[in-house]
């Protein structure tokens, strides 16, 4: 599900720019990925983390060698297309070049620019990889005191309002809307620590059941929703039916059904995300005086962005984390990189 998500995203992002009417509804997915995140977290290294087998700067090295190495690779391709519409006097692009070359020193540190209304102006879409990392730590940091049904609590009735003001859940990649991303980061990412301590149990379903949660996950980000119904939209989707869906997730056991698709999906998802953007803007800005049919550019970018995050994922993310666990190991004196008898988990 994470690699449809991200498809999701990505033609979201694409009707933004060259509109074909399709997805309107993709940025959805990153409340999906943040309750998947906190699921997954909790399940991989929270007991760890609670029984003190792995430390706080363990865990946080794990997860920059997790995902540093694709922001990385995201933020380069996003400062040459990014310093290219400069040169080329686009007009996204209206800010001097100094204050671009701050910009790009700030988020190349995972860090936010203060000097401009976007977060993470090389790459759009880093704003919600750095409430990952930020969601990590604080949860890391605060496990042993953390109630994920209180933060559940306090952080969905700020969501609900900044939903209810905004028109929709499209909060945290501007500086304008930081608080209410905040809370919107909060709600969901807890929302999976709290799943996962539930324990659910798995049941064996047939393959015509397996395929429901994803089906609901695809019409949920592919639904055009018109402007007065998309507050109640969002906020149902987010805080009732990404809920239900994982629960489904987790309680039926599909593993046997595309298995080999599925992989393929989740190996790519995020190279997919942390990357597509930066490209799709050298799309946009490449073809947009060429009066080429939106769909004609859509069905060589999306094809091509698939093959591209799996190279990546192949070729660049998998050999880059690799060097960095040896390296974190050796430095460690041989030593699992979390600290105290942990191993390397991947996500």
């Amino acid at each position: 599900m994470r690699g449809l998500a991200a498809i999701a995203v990505l033609l979201y992002h694409f009707d933004g720019r060259m509109s074909i009417g399709c997805f309107s509804s993709g940025y959805l997915a990153v409340d999906f990925f943040f309750a998947l995140s906190g699921l997954v977290i909790d399940d991989a290294y929270g007991e760890r983390l609670r029984a003190r087998n792995l430390t706080w700067t363990g865990f946080a090295r794990m997860r920059l060698i997790r995902l540093y190495p694709m922001m990385a690779a995201g933020m380069a391709i996003g400062i040459v297309v990014l310093l290219a519409a400069y040169h080329l006097h686009e007009p996204q692009v209206v800010h001097d070049l100094p204050v671009l070359l701050a910009s790009i020193a700030c988020n190349l540190l995972i860090l936010p620019t203060p000097l401009m209304a976007q977060l993470f102006p090389a790459n759009v879409v880093q704003w919600s990889l750095f409430f990952e990392l930020l969601a990590n730590g604080l949860y890391a940091a605060f496990i042993r005191r953390l109630n994920p049904l209180a933060v559940i609590a306090v952080s969905g009735a700020v969501l609900i309002f900044g939903v209810s003001r905004h028109g929709n859940i499209q909060l945290g990649c501007v500086w304008g809307t930081l608080v209410f991303g905040l809370a919107r980061l909060a709600f969901s990412f807890s929302v999976g620590v709290f799943l996962a301590r539930l324990k659910l149990r798995t049941y064996r379903c047939p393959m015509i059941l397996s395929l429901l949660p994803v089906a609901v996950l695809i019409a949920i980000l592919a639904a055009p929703v018109q402007p007065p119904a998309r507050p109640f939209y969002d906020g149902i989707a987010v805080m009732v039916v990404f809920p239900l869906i994982i629960v489904a997730a987790i309680s039926w056991d599909f593993t046997k059904h595309g298995n080999r698709e599925a992989g393929f999906l989740g190996d790519i998802s995020y190279p997919l995300y942390a990357v597509h953007f930066p490209i799709l803007q050298m799309f946009y800005n490449m073809t947009k005086h060429c009066h080429f049919h939106a769909w004609a550019v859509a069905a060589a970018y999306v094809p091509a962005m698939i093959v591209f995050a799996w190279l990546l994922a192949r070729f660049y993310d998998a050999p880059v984390r690799a060097f960095l666990t040896r390296a974190a190991r050796a430095k460690n004196g041989g030593a699992a990189i979390p600290g105290r008898g942990a191993g390397f988990v991947s996500r």
